[in-house]
């Protein structure tokens, strides 16, 4: 089959009628390298030489014409299989037809009249990309236009994916968050991996509210620090097992364009919890940082402690702030004991409720109450505590938050409130 002509002939029905998704601009120098030794091993063999003229390159879900060399198109055809697999395991929906268009290398070598979107073209110049998508009766279409970065390419594939799988691409948090997911999702990686640039911005004193991020109507923004509060919120709402059943069906209500649908509606009654969890992970978040590790214990059980009372609790390696049970009350004795060893790391020593000699391991409190956690409390093996204020205590065995995905084992605590002083 000669694809030159059917692409040429889709492109030009497309551009009749399609509205385009909105565009990405690059970060390449910035993109992690994702590729698997196995992969990379079979590109090896392929050239890296650009080619003198537009070919067609495809895979099971995509069809470009591109200039790329073969080792480059190999590289960017695997990354966009992988990424169609996560969504498709994510959403529990196949992608349904092929996402067509143009990837350019270098604008020179492309024949007069091939490329005939002029708001393509200008995005393939910035360096940047687009996706146009567009409904011929019962038959969706998506034409991607972008340079050779396969980060431009991931995000606005991810627009594509959306389109074609679900009738549209939803509110425009939704949608760039999802694409910056796209962009940035990795096979078998569980952590966040972005540039550090993104990291930077998230840590920025001045965030925009829930509100302000999720608000219907905004115009379309190219600033990728847009872009990144959006890919924050939809990251932690997909991987954070208290929100993600109802993320995925507010995903799929809102590309589909299910009516009385919203952020609000379905959030709203958890709203404050949501806006804790998302302080939380905007103060911790980093590259391996596992949102599904630090989901806050919403519905553990706590009780206060009369004189003598014992409470016991038990503190995994491998997770964030956990339950201990107890509700302490301001100025009352609390005697602290644990004992048990965790792994902080797959390769090292376990180590007790010390911790080593560096703090990592160590049983560690804070307060919570009214939505407010206070700074850490270093308990160890025995202390006893006089509570500063009325609280839940949480408890965690200390760790960079970016590192508690190879940690093991588990501290057994037990919680005496003694006499007052």
């Amino acid at each position: 089959m000669r694809l030159l002509p059917i692409l040429l002939l889709i492109s030009a029905l497309v551009l009749a009628i399609a509205t385009p998704a909105a565009a990405q601009t690059s970060l390449r120098a910035q993109d992690p390298a994702t590729a698997s030794p196995s992969a990379a091993s079979r590109r090896r063999v392929l050239s890296d030489e650009p080619k003198a003229a537009p070919r067609p390159i495809r895979s099971r879900h995509f069809a470009f014409l591109s200039d790329v060399s073969d080792r480059e198109s190999k590289l960017i055809l695997d990354k966009l299989e992988t990424m169609v697999g996560l969504l498709e395991r994510s959403f529990g929906r196949r992608q349904r037809g092929v996402i067509e268009g143009f990837i350019v290398h270098d604008l020179a070598v492309w024949p007069e009249g091939v490329l005939t979107e002029p708001l393509g073209i200008e995005k393939i110049k910035e360096p940047a990309g687009i996706c146009f998508t567009t409904v011929l009766g019962p038959h969706a279409r998506a034409v991607l236009y972008a340079c050779d970065d396969p980060g431009i390419i991931q995000h606005e594939c991810t627009h594509g994916f959306c389109h074609l799988t679900f009738g549209g691409v939803g509110p425009l948090w939704l949608a760039e968050g999802l694409a910056e997911l796209g962009r940035w999702w990795r096979e078998k990686e569980k952590g966040v991996n972005v540039p550090p640039v993104i990291l930077a911005h998230l840590h920025a004193a001045d965030r925009p509210t829930l509100a302000a991020i999720t608000a219907p109507n905004q115009p379309p923004s190219n600033d990728w620090r847009d872009y990144t509060w959006r890919y924050a919120l939809c990251l932690m709402l997909l991987d954070n097992p208290n929100y993600a059943d109802r993320f995925r069906a507010l995903a799929v209500a809102l590309m589909e364009g299910q009516p009385g649908v919203s952020f609000e509606s379905v959030y709203g009654p958890v709203g404050r919890e949501v806006g804790f969890e998302f302080e939380q992970f905007l103060a911790h978040v980093g590259n391996g940082y596992r949102a599904d590790l630090t989901a806050w214990p919403w519905r553990a059980k706590q009780r206060k402690l009369a004189p003598g009372g014992v409470g016991r609790a038990k503190v995994k390696g491998a997770a964030g702030w956990q339950a201990s049970g107890v509700e302490v009350e301001a100025g009352a004795v609390y005697v602290i004991t644990a004992e048990g060893t965790c792994r902080m790391a797959a390769d090292a020593e376990p180590t007790g409720p010390e911790g080593d000699g560096a703090g990592r391991g160590q049983l560690t409190g804070a307060l919570y109450a009214d939505f407010t956690l206070t700074q850490e409390i270093p308990l160890g093996s025995h202390t006893s505590w006089i509570a500063p204020a009325d609280g839940l205590l949480m408890l965690r065995a200390a760790d960079a938050w970016t590192e508690l995905g190879d940690n093991d084992g588990t501290l057994s605590i037990t919680i005496r409130r003694g006499e007052a002083p």
